[in-house]
């Protein structure tokens, strides 16, 4: 498993990949036979990076089991660090996929990460009560996590509230500029009063490096000098995430990313259409994974391979 930089393809996407890729009048054996596919054709993607310089070690995946469950034996072979989720997809309040179960799908897999998705905004009133459950679960399953030999990545998307919007004219893109850093910051402060204690914090992009410095200094603070960040997508277009992953290179504790839909949904899209082969979707996302490696490595002043 990577210990420094690592750079995660993230196509754990189910309910959303549903809703992107619908098709009319299909079984849900056919649904289930075309998303697999196409978690596969990801995760090719990757080994194509590879075979165009990267490093295996600094390639990680996250896939789900529903659709992607054959993958991640598959890419434990190509020796990458292994991701997948444990929390129900796009639910609003955190909860586990398979309830009290979910343990035995973590040890029949063994991924080196387990990663839960929350949305949480700290300022967002008329969420408290459902914040503080959801602050107590994620507590109860870093406990669970903190003995094992995975490690917890906590993915956390602040949604704007009405009223923050209106502060900002309306303009998400100011909201992420002007208020977003500081709420993460509270959200940080707020997860760590309740006992969540996430390895790995999968944090939306800032435009600013003073901004991931912050995060990143919160993060690792009163002692957890091994907590790192990674910085997600949003589904952005490149230039976006090239300017997200330049602002965050040069803090240390900013260890890469994990990005999606930004990679592989113009590619898949495409082949689903039947616009263009399967070795040329693999070749489209390979490509596009590569250059936002080779983006955040040259802003850190490293080689790609």
């Amino acid at each position: 498993m990577a210990t420094e930089d690592l750079f995660i393809l993230a196509f754990d996407h189910r309910v959303a990949m549903e809703r992107r890729f619908p098709r009319d009048a299909e079984s849900t054996g056919d649904r289930y036979a075309r998303f697999a596919a196409a978690k596969q054709v990801i995760l090719d993607g990757a080994v194509a990076a590879v075979r165009e310089g990267m490093d295996p070690s600094s390639v990680g995946v996250l896939v789900d089991e529903q659709y992607g469950a054959h993958t991640l034996p598959l890419a434990r072979q190509h020796g990458f660090t292994t991701c997948m989720p444990v929390e129900r997809s796009l639910a609003p309040l955190f909860t586990l996929e398979h309830g009290d179960d979910f343990a035995a799908h973590v040890d029949a897999y063994d991924p080196d990460l387990v990663k839960v998705l929350v949305f949480h905004n700290p300022q967002d009133e008329s969420r408290h009560d459902e914040h503080q459950e959801q602050l107590a679960r994620l507590a109860e399953f870093s406990r669970w996590c903190s003995p094992r030999r995975q490690r917890f990545m906590l993915e956390l998307l602040i949604p704007a509230t009405a009223d923050q919007l209106a502060v900002v004219g309306g303009d998400q893109r100011r909201f992420d500029r002007e208020m977003r850093p500081g709420l993460m910051l509270e959200a940080v402060r707020q997860a760590h009063a309740a006992g969540v204690e996430p390895d790995i914090w999968k944090i939306e992009g800032f435009d600013a490096t003073d901004d991931y410095a912050a995060v990143a200094e919160l993060t690792r603070g009163g002692g957890r000098d091994h907590v790192v960040c990674l910085v997600l997508g949003r589904a952005a277009d490149d230039d976006d995430v090239r300017g997200w992953l330049t602002a965050a290179a040069p803090v240390a504790a900013v260890n890469g990313f994990a990005i999606g839909r930004s990679i592989f949904e113009g590619p898949l899209e495409s082949w689903f259409a039947g616009d263009v082969s399967r070795d040329e979707a693999v070749a489209a996302i390979g490509a596009s994974y590569l250059g936002f490696v080779t983006t955040f490595r040259e802003a850190r002043g490293v080689p790609v391979s």
